[in-house]
């Protein structure tokens, strides 16, 4: 079995994968991308507007679905960028809708203990 795709390095698959059997014969494709009409381009877009290094140590890009919904839909996909503030002591997050390019949520976050993030995303009942 051969896979052929693009990996980010913080654990997101891009553009459309092809699975391969032993005998070299397409078995499966896989678009990763076609959930995000706000695509990879425009969120390095996002980056340069908005100055963020992304050389820098806690610079995280991630997609998933569902942003602060107990029911996750795959129809409902976003961005998470993480980057340290410039003179603060402090990491930021986006939340971008993944259809509409809309800023959900931008939050705060501490720097990672031990080179671990903190996985809870803030209670959104109480903003």
């Amino acid at each position: 079995l051969k896979i052929q795709g693009d990996f980010f390095p913080e654990d997101f698959e891009k553009g459309i994968w092809k699975e391969y059997d032993e005998q070299g014969k397409l078995i499966k494709e896989t678009d990763y991308d076609a959930p995000y009409k706000f695509t990879w381009e425009d969120v390095l877009e996002f980056i340069k507007e908005h100055e963020i290094d992304m050389n820098g140590d806690h610079f995280i890009v991630s997609r998933n679905f569902g942003y602060g919904k107990e029911n996750i839909s795959d129809k409902e996909p976003f961005w998470s960028i993480t980057h340290a503030y410039k003179n603060k002591d402090l990491l930021i997050v986006h939340i971008i809708d993944g259809l509409s390019g809309k800023i959900l949520d931008k939050y705060d976050q501490d720097y990672p203990v031990d080179g671990e993030y903190d996985e809870t995303l803030p209670d959104m009942e109480n903003e």
